[in-house]
């Protein structure tokens, strides 16, 4: 981590949600593989059989939308202790 926020690889393209939820409209994609994620929220249950989601800002931004959106846990390539608690090491909750 570097300047608050969570810099890592993620898997791509990924779709950036309105909500933490695979039912929110989608506002963006990441299409970069390496990205950076200002914070993390509790959300749907996704791939990784967890409910943690990072927020950032899209590399394409939907049409009506800023950019901004959450991506699950499952496309972001942090270990599962991370995942379980990003707060603990240093990312800031949504």
């Amino acid at each position: 981590m570097s300047d608050s926020r969570l810099w890592c690889e993620n898997g791509a393209p990924a779709i950036l949600r309105q909500g933490a939820y695979h039912e929110a409209p989608i506002t963006g994609q990441l299409l970069s593989t390496y990205s950076w994620f200002d914070c993390w929220t509790s959300g749907g249950l996704h791939g990784g059989n967890s409910t943690t989601w990072y927020h950032t800002f899209g590399d394409w931004i939907a049409p009506g939308y800023d950019g901004w959106g959450y991506v699950p846990a499952d496309w972001v390539y942090t270990t599962g202790s991370f995942d379980a608690d990003p707060s603990a090491h240093g990312l800031r909750h949504c």
